[in-house]
């Protein structure tokens, strides 16, 4: 099985690079299991590779021209994705936006997605309309929805 991973970074100092990097170890013991990583801000997992780089730049803000301004570039992050991803069995997304939202636009029918919301920060994009409803359509075309907090 080939997983890829989509995540803001494995910088084991921030709790998001720190979840990442635990889950990323855990899977490497699985035998068959091949994944590659792919993160917004460089960090130090062997292999990554920086393809999402200003995903969160426009995101969360309360400017509507914002938000215009991040669908042209989740746009272009989705076309440079789509190709590293074809080998992929299932896409793992680290949070819904913009992982999750990045993930459902590459994914092909042969692919699972998998996107696993984190705390707080999950839910901030439901405040923003086109935010929402990109990501409630990415929720809408996963295969599983994972949280790693009650909230």
């Amino acid at each position: 099985m080939n997983i890829a991973f989509l995540t803001n970074n494995t910088n084991i100092t921030n709790g998001w690079g720190r979840f990442s990097r635990e889950l990323f170890e855990a899977f490497s013991g699985f035998p068959g299991v091949r994944f590659s990583v792919f993160t917004e801000e460089r960090g130090s997992w062997p292999g990554e590779e920086t393809l999402l780089r200003h995903a969160l730049r426009f995101s969360h803000r309360n400017a509507f021209s914002a938000s215009l301004l991040h669908v042209p570039h989740l746009l272009y992050l989705a076309h440079r994705l789509r190709r590293r991803l074809e080998s992929a069995d299932v896409i793992h997304a680290l949070d819904g936006y913009p992982y999750g939202v990045l993930g459902a636009m590459v994914l092909r029918s042969r692919q699972r997605l998998v996107i696993t919301l984190q705390g707080s920060y999950a839910l901030s994009a439901f405040s923003h309309a086109i935010e929402r409803r990109l990501l409630s359509s990415a929720l809408g075309r996963a295969h599983a929805v994972t949280a790693i907090s009650a909230y």
